[in-house]
């Protein structure tokens, strides 16, 4: 029930941040083999950038979607950089249709779906673009599992309040098989986002966690911050990820 109540919070925050104006968005739907996806997608006249930047949110069983305002922040700062960047509904959450798989397979499908369909996209004049995935909280998770995906193309990854203690529950015990990929990636940059107050995962665990990835993963702590990011922190993590794409992407 606690778990229930503190995302209820988390994905009803939208009041406690500034209004977003959003113009460039568009809402599409995505057909995949089993399921249709709810997405976001901005694509900018002027594309600065051959990677494209993916968005998930928290666990949907849980009211996490798409216009979490997490999600939301980050999407407007990757938009007004001039990456293409695209916020998908896992399957069950939003106006995506079927359910949550349970032990995330359904949710790593959506994703790779979704880069599919888009690395496709006109924009890209034939020439497929890299990936960079940015998963908040359970999004971190379903996201981080797929960085070694061939079909991913994954450039980069960042990952904000990895829910590290809680993954055995939110995948039905596949917590090593899912951190398994960010472990073998030394190709691959990372950056972490944790609150050292985090509810559901100490700081040493995500300290310790991060340090396993070896010198292609950093955590950037931020203090006082829980699971659950107010306006101030957000800012500091959308701030932090636009340098991170500077020089990752």
């Amino acid at each position: 029930l606690k778990l229930q109540f503190l995302y209820f919070i988390e994905t009803h925050n939208t009041i406690h941040h500034p209004q977003m104006s959003e113009p460039l968005w568009q809402e599409e739907f995505v057909e995949t083999s089993d399921s249709v996806i709810q997405v976001k997608v901005t694509i900018p006249e002027k594309i600065q950038s051959r990677t494209m930047v993916v968005v998930t949110h928290p666990y949907g069983m849980l009211g996490g979607d798409l216009d979490n305002p997490v999600c939301m922040a980050i999407g407007r700062t990757c938009g007004e950089k001039g990456y293409v960047t695209v916020r998908l509904n896992f399957r069950g959450s939003g106006e995506s249709s079927g359910a949550g798989s349970w032990r995330g397979s359904g949710e790593q499908e959506d994703v790779l779906a979704i880069i599919k369909h888009y690395k496709a996209h006109p924009c890209w004049e034939g020439t497929p673009p890299e990936v960079c995935l940015i998963g908040y909280s359970y999004g971190s998770l379903i996201s981080g599992s797929l960085v070694t995906r061939p079909e991913a193309s994954c450039k980069a990854y960042v990952g904000i309040a990895y829910p590290h203690s809680v993954a055995w529950a939110l995948t039905l015990f596949r917590t090593s098989e899912l951190l398994k990929p960010l472990r073998s990636s030394p190709s691959v940059p990372k950056l972490f986002f944790h609150g050292t107050r985090d509810q559901f995962t100490s700081l040493p665990t995500a300290v310790s966690r991060v340090e396993s990835m070896g010198n292609s993963a950093s955590l950037a702590t931020l203090d006082g911050a829980d699971h659950f990011f107010g306006r101030r922190k957000t800012a500091e993590i959308v701030s932090r990820i636009s340098t991170f794409l500077d020089t990752a992407c």
